[in-house]
């Protein structure tokens, strides 16, 4: 097993119809499908309609037909160019679907987000509430993808201004998509990780990076107040002896 199941699961969140087979998953490290459908990031779906042959060596796909027996029973079969008609086990044939809740839910809790919990475009954007972070109450968004062709019809639904918090499943925002800070805008991918069967976020990272631009802020008042002071300085050196220095309301 990877030391993070997570690993393998962000490309599969970046594919739009998020759903797996048991051929997809079947590179996957032992123990990585068992830990994401523990934590509800995987559900089972529909039954595939095409499926690779296993009974030749050609990894060719073929359309899958149901077939109903008098007892009820249904079985699978697929035609092979070498073998004819071959029996698919259903197992072989479930879709995994990829379940963007399970994270989202966690986000609410882990942050003690106030306020419900809004899909405002179904698998793509989630308003999760408003959580304290990095001194300040902010909204906190989920986006998923943000990178594909077709972001930019998610402009309307994703929030704006200094204040938000906008978590990433996926690729990079595309230019223009977004109308945030780039401090606001997280990569979950750097900050969430799933460890014995539970998910763990590393809030410090997401506050010290909402804070990253508000402290380059306070470092430039130092500068400014200093360069002040040494103008009054220079001033007061050319004072004539006996003359006390110049109040500073005269050099405004």
């Amino acid at each position: 097993m990877s030391p993070d199941p997570l690993d393998v699961f962000w490309p599969a969140a970046e594919v739009e119809a998020a759903a797996l087979t048991i051929d997809e998953m079947a590179s996957w490290p032992t123990g990585v499908f068992e830990a994401l459908t523990k934590v509800g990031l995987l559900r089972e779906g529909r039954t595939a309609s095409r499926v690779t042959c296993d009974a030749c060596g050609e990894s060719h796909v073929q359309e899958v037909t149901p077939v109903r027996y008098r007892d009820g029973t249904v079985r699978f079969f697929i035609r092979c160019p070498e073998h004819g008609r071959v029996e698919v086990d259903r197992s072989d044939l479930l879709q995994w679907s990829v379940d963007f809740k399970s994270i989202v839910q966690f986000l609410a809790a882990e942050l003690a987000t106030e306020g419900d919990v809004q899909e405002r475009v179904p698998r793509r954007v989630w308003q999760i509430g408003r959580a304290a972070l990095a001194g300040r109450s902010r909204p906190v968004w989920m986006g998923r993808g943000l990178s594909w062709p077709n972001a930019s019809t998610l402009s309307g639904f994703l929030p704006a201004g200094k204040s938000p918090v906008l978590l990433v499943l996926g690729g990079a925002p595309r230019a223009g998509v977004l109308s945030l800070p780039p401090d606001s805008v997280v990569s979950l991918g750097q900050v969430l990780t799933l460890s014995g069967g539970e998910f763990d976020l590393d809030r410090r990272a997401i506050e010290d990076q909402l804070s990253a631009s508000r402290g380059e802020g306070k470092q430039k008042s130092p500068v400014k107040r200093a360069s002040r002071a040494a103008a009054i300085d220079v001033l007061e050196s050319d004072l004539p002896p006996g003359v006390g220095p110049l109040p500073i309301t005269d050099l405004c």
